[in-house]
């Protein structure tokens, strides 16, 4: 079980040693919802907040191919964040996207594909109502480029997506609860 504090796990990713990563962002009607957490879990030591961990609306998360770094949204400051996982100095890379990243998820060329919404968000954790659509991003870790890849406007049966997946040279987008279908997006390049 999640430890007590912990209103809702969000996203997890997995990392070496036995070990997963979660976020921990509280819910619309929390007294908590501008904070959050990013946990780990390893077998033989259980829960803790990982150095860095406490950030304002910790959303999407994944970990680095070599397990050495997560890329975490920080939704209500609009931002991606790199954070080093083991280094001594702590070191965490904030970089403004200008949207709020739901999630991030990695693809085929080695870049995140970040998900993400014009909501106008506060630092306390309100945001306007709803998303006027989704915004669909590329963030280059080796060259720390981010690059808009394309926008898709609320649709009556896809109000907004939520996260974005590359399969086979296509992107698939997933959307909030209540949505009943996929968006399959083909000849974009990235």
């Amino acid at each position: 079980p999640a430890p007590e504090r912990v209103e809702r796990f969000n996203a997890v990713t997995a990392l070496p040693g036995d070990a997963i990563a979660v976020t921990n962002l509280p819910p619309h009607d929390s007294l908590r919802r501008g904070t959050g957490e990013i946990w780990q879990w390893q077998k033989g030591n259980g829960w803790s907040v990982i150095p860095g961990g406490k950030i304002n609306g910790a959303n999407g998360i994944v970990a680095s191919p070599d397990g050495e770094s997560l890329y975490v949204a920080e939704y209500f400051s609009e931002s991606l964040l790199q954070i080093s996982l083991g280094k001594s100095p702590l070191q965490v890379k904030t970089f403004h996207v200008g949207y709020s990243i739901d999630n991030i998820r990695w693809s085929d060329n080695g870049k995140l594909l970040l998900t993400a919404h014009a909501r106008n968000c506060q630092a306390n954790g309100q945001c306007d109502y709803g998303a006027p659509g989704t915004q669909v991003l590329t963030f280059d870790p080796a060259t720390e480029n981010l690059n808009p890849l394309f926008y898709y406007p609320t649709q009556k049966f896809f109000p907004v997506g939520t996260v974005t997946e590359a399969v086979n040279g296509e992107l698939w987008m997933g959307g909030i609860g209540g949505t009943d279908r996929i968006v399959v997006f083909s000849g974009i390049t990235w």
